[in-house]
């Protein structure tokens, strides 16, 4: 059975002596003050849950009705449970609720005919910070006693006379616990400005060459040296620690930018949406040669907020390629789609020379005709996917215009043959104008 939360002022439910449910009353958003015999709960509220399952009773349905409640569970809030026939003024009245065993307790009390069960929430662990009450606590010791004019001996006596309005005391514990405070309060903020004064004397006398990317002690948060890799910098792409990236999709085409600008093998052997891990297998087809230590470590940096360049070797000790695999067609297609948009006349010839000069490589024939045909259809548009699109023409104008025809006829082999469409506007226009 699903409980039921059960608004202030709604009648209780009659259970009719069924042990299987049961109510549960829960007290939120207050505290506990004073000791184990003079205990209460103040600045509380109420919230009922009825019809409770009790083969249903855990620590994570309970932990459910707090999250209802508007707290969040899962160890921080503590939860006591109020034992059937106490009162929280009774020794032992409270069982701290942390295990299925305390969640088993509370079953097997329903099951005993308690169908009233009551939780009470800790926010901020007041019970047993306030343990001590003001008065049984500091209760002054036996008193001297107070004599009358009689038993004073000496006419010149002076009593002297203490003002405890003013003077701190040992009852005044709220008193002298803020003074106390205060007083270390005082000596931390002294201590703060000379370790402030030190810091700054100690960033003054160091050498103006040597820039040392410390923390302002005056700043509220501390800056990191990250270099942001931009838009421009991918025309030619240079790498180094430290270094950030907006996105690991941004850090994947700059690495393929740098292996067709140096003609570079580079290989990602760890490649995923935190982190990738790059080589150069420059020297892979080379007998008894050492492997190029070239190498790019990057993952995400919670500090940047980015991913960020962790190791870089930036040396290289292979020789360059005539062919490398980040020179596909879709490069080309990025690199080229505005020369064909210029000229769509342009030849696999002249597009060979063109690539040729501009980057060292010796693309294949078919390479270059994958290229152009799809630098082609993103500058022209797929045919077919033009034309399905007026079928969604067909639909808007019947929805914006109505009355408005539109007829599309199809050859044999579902091929657009011919359309014919008139705007409900016109159509009437022409009529006005024509009588």
């Amino acid at each position: 059975m699903v409980p039921v939360h059960r608004h202030e002022g709604e009648p209780p439910p009659d259970f009719g002596g069924n042990n299987n449910i049961f109510t549960i009353m829960m007290y939120h958003g207050g505290f506990f003050v004073g000791d184990e015999k003079n205990r209460g709960y103040v600045d509380e509220k109420a919230a009922w849950f009825d019809y409770y399952d009790v083969n249903a009773q855990s620590i994570a349905a309970i932990n459910d009705i707090v999250e209802q409640v508007g707290y969040e569970a899962g160890g921080r809030v503590r939860l006591y449970w109020c034992l059937p026939g106490k009162i929280l003024g009774d020794p032992g009245a409270l069982r701290f609720i942390w295990q299925e065993h305390d969640a088993a307790a509370i079953a097997s009390s329903v099951k005993a005919g308690n169908n009233f069960v009551v939780i009470y929430i800790d926010h901020d662990e007041t019970l047993g910070a306030f343990d001590l009450d003001d008065v049984a606590a500091y209760a002054p010791g036996d008193l001297p006693p107070v004599g009358g004019a009689s038993d004073v001996e000496d006419e010149d006596y002076q009593p002297e006379l203490v003002d405890s309005d003013f003077d701190i005391s040992r009852d005044d514990d709220d008193l002298l616990e803020d003074q106390l405070m205060a007083d270390v309060k005082k000596k931390c903020r002294d201590v703060d400005i000379g370790l402030k004064e030190k810091g700054k004397q100690l960033v003054e006398d160091l050498d103006e060459d040597v820039q040392l990317q410390e923390p302002d002690l005056d700043d509220e948060a501390v800056k990191y040296n990250f270099l942001a890799f931009g838009e421009e910098d991918m025309a030619n792409p240079t790498f180094r620690t430290r270094q950030t990236f907006a996105s690991i999709k941004i850090l994947r085409q700059a690495i393929k930018e740098y292996s067709c600008k140096e003609r570079r093998k580079i290989s990602m052997p760890k490649n995923d949406k935190t982190r990738i891990t790059t080589i150069c297998l420059g020297n892979a087809d080379v007998k008894d040669r050492a492997p190029c230590p070239w190498c790019l470590k990057a993952s995400y940096d919670c500090r940047a907020k980015a991913i960020a360049v962790k190791s870089y070797q930036a040396e290289h000790t292979c020789s360059r390629k005539w062919k490398v695999n980040a020179f596909t067609s879709t490069f080309l297609v990025d690199k080229y789609i505005e020369s064909f948009r210029a000229d769509d006349k342009m030849s696999l010839k002249n597009f060979y020379r063109t690539v040729q000069k501009e980057w060292n490589m010796t693309p294949s024939r078919a390479q270059l005709g994958r290229a152009k045909r799809a630098a082609m259809k993103k500058i022209h548009g797929d045919e077919v996917e033009q034309y399905n699109l007026l079928w969604d023409y067909a639909a808007e104008l019947r929805r914006s215009n109505p009355s408005s025809s539109f007829f599309l006829n199809v050859d044999g082999c579902g091929r657009f043959s011919s359309c014919y469409f008139s705007f409900d506007a016109s159509k009437r226009g022409f009529l006005a104008r024509c009588r």
